[in-house]
């Protein structure tokens, strides 16, 4: 099926499109030009956007600037339409990345032949809807506003466990973990209990990574031992969950390989956090976060019809995917997985730390039971994956954490670029065991931009530990520099490209003011003019009149509103002079 994105401030020119290109099979997803919406591109990577180009279109040039300065959507087709202009605009509109302009009237068979033109070079083309199946009666409770949450997580729950059998091989890994009295030959027992699992274990045992001498492993213990005791327990228990479901997408805007890539990132975290802490199963923490989205999949592959509402709703809000799911169906994947688990035999500890990590992201004192501790480790790990790139999910929406959870976890003084590093290479290592597909992850930047070149200034008052804006623009390259609260108004000019202002409190305006008057660093002789850009991350962003000359963002946001948002700050002026004077 071709998805298109459809941008235009015309309602009834909108419905008319929309229902016209429905009809003709096409997914169609509304959106608006904006940063916000920049996200929701991003996320759901489109086949082709329409967008209408009214007489002030500078806002929707600037949003097509933005689409073509990335490398993962430079060739997207995009088709700009409006009223009749004269040559010179049609120039500025095409230098702005309009593929083509149409002019009013559409003519809808000629829209059709042009989009199927565009696509042609993809090797895609529009094909015939498929007939809509009838709803099952579990999917109308689900998303009926006047079901109890708990009925629907019965229907919910029902329909997964008659359909889905949890791996036996999971619970005996972790029951051989708890017993120090158990060896290789236990875990290599409970190993052959699953064929495909034995025989992806020789295959690793006998690959150029482990294979030495030249001689052929052949028995499940045997690889258990050259493998090694605990790769051995890492790899069993994350081949056992990802087995379970094929590696087929079944919504837009949901890979399942970058979702295992996250879930493995937050595994190793979580793993290596609980070593740190020293007095929790790492095996636990492992696979609390490999588990802890879980839920997400079990939706997409049992309830794709409602994932993908769910998920629609939070990238063109730039939400949280969890919050949307609350306030849309009043349930969670969390209940879900609360639900299934117990029925699944999977220890109680595992289940309140994956059911609780969203609440441990607001502690303010020190985890006490063994499931806080595990459900931090998640926490963090969760955190932690986003703010570095590593796979994707259904949101890349962080939220602050207190300083007492990085103490707890025996990182006081921030994330180290070692730590960093070492969890990105055993993810690459790990990846080649799971048989995930080679992927690459990492903050992208616009192609005019050196992020090495950029020099981001940090005002951190409340000196927190976790600065998400910081590390994730440190992670694209850039240079970020901790400017302390008594040295604000002591700033020269022209000495960083962009200030960011991270508070966990309210900001009193008359603070940031001396940050207003400043010029920025220079990016070039076609750098875009004007004062230091402010990026004012704070609890109060709901009233950004109150900061005048800042783009304030609250502290609970997703990272590519904070992307977008910085690259069209720093980039060069996109918008032709002769378009500018039309505007």
């Amino acid at each position: 099926m071709i998805n298109l994105v459809l941008l235009s401030q015309n309602v009834k020119e909108q419905q008319i499109l929309n229902l016209a290109l429905t009809q003709q099979g096409l997914k169609v997803l509304l959106s608006e030009p904006s940063y916000q919406n920049f996200v929701f591109i991003m996320q759901y990577m489109p086949d082709i956007v329409l967008v209408e180009l009214p007489h002030l279109c500078i806002e929707q040039l600037n949003f097509t600037s933005r689409i073509r300065a990335y490398k993962r959507t430079r060739l997207l087709p995009i088709i700009g339409y409006g009223n009749k202009i004269d040559p010179s605009l049609r120039r500025g509109m095409l230098n702005s990345g309009i593929t083509i302009y149409l002019e009013r009237p559409l003519k809808y068979s000629e829209l059709l032949a042009l989009i199927q033109r565009l696509l042609k070079p993809f090797n895609k083309t529009i094909e015939t809807k498929p007939p809509v199946s009838e709803k099952e009666k579990d999917l109308a409770l689900i998303l009926s506003p006047d079901a109890l949450p708990m009925q629907k997580v019965e229907a919910m729950s029902k329909h997964i466990y008659r359909l889905l059998a949890f791996p036996f091989t999971i619970a005996k890994v972790l029951q051989i973990t708890n017993n120090e009295k158990t060896g290789a030959s236990h875990l290599a027992q409970a190993i052959s209990s699953d064929p495909s699992i034995s025989a992806h274990m020789l295959k690793i045992a006998n690959s150029v990574f482990f294979a030495s001498s030249n001689r052929r492993i052949s028995s499940i213990k045997e690889a258990v031992i050259r493998i090694g005791f605990e790769e051995t327990k890492k790899i069993t228990m994350g081949m056992s969950v990802i087995n379970l479901f094929s590696s087929s997408n079944k919504n837009l805007g949901f890979d399942r390989t970058d979702f295992w890539y996250h879930s493995l990132t937050v595994a190793l975290i979580a793993e290596r956090l609980a070593k740190m802490m020293g007095d929790i199963s790492t095996e636990e923490a492992f696979l609390a976060g490999l588990l802890h989205d879980l839920g997400i999949l079990l939706l997409d592959e049992y309830f794709p019809t409602v994932f993908n509402e769910v998920l629609e709703q939070a990238t063109k809000s730039a939400g949280r995917f969890y919050d949307v799911e609350k306030t849309r169906l009043n349930v969670t994947h969390l209940d879900l997985i609360g639900e299934l688990f117990p029925r699944w035999k999977i220890p109680q500890q595992i289940t309140d730390a994956i059911v609780g990590h969203y609440i441990a992201a607001g502690f303010d004192h020190p985890p006490e039971p063994v499931n806080e501790k595990l459900s931090v480790c998640v926490t963090l790990g969760n955190l932690f994956a986003k703010l570095i790139h590593s796979g994707r999910e259904c949101d890349e929406y962080v939220t602050p954490v207190d300083n007492i959870l990085m103490t707890t976890v025996k990182l006081p003084h921030g994330l180290p670029r070692t730590f960093i590093n070492n969890i990105m290479m055993q993810v690459m290592s790990t990846r080649a065991f799971f048989g995930l597909e080679e992927r690459e992850y990492g903050g992208d930047c616009p192609d005019n931009i050196d992020p090495k070149s950029i020099r981001i200034g940090v005002v951190n008052p409340e000196a927190a530990v976790i600065v998400p804006p910081s590390i994730n623009l440190e992670n694209h390259g850039m240079q970020c520099e901790i400017i302390t609260s008594g040295s604000v108004g002591r700033i020269p000019d022209e000495k960083y490209h962009a200030i960011v202002w991270w508070s966990q409190k309210p900001v009193n305006p008359e603070t940031i003011a001396p940050l207003t008057r400043l010029r920025p660093a220079a990016l070039g002789t076609n750098a875009t003019p004007g004062t230091l850009p402010i990026l004012l991350f704070c609890p109060d962003s709901a009233r950004p009149e109150r900061f005048p000359g800042c783009s304030v963002f609250n502290n609970a946001f997703d990272l590519r509103v904070l992307e977008s948002g910085l690259a069209a700050i720093l980039s060069a002026s996109t918008i032709p002079e002769s378009l500018q004077g039309a505007a």
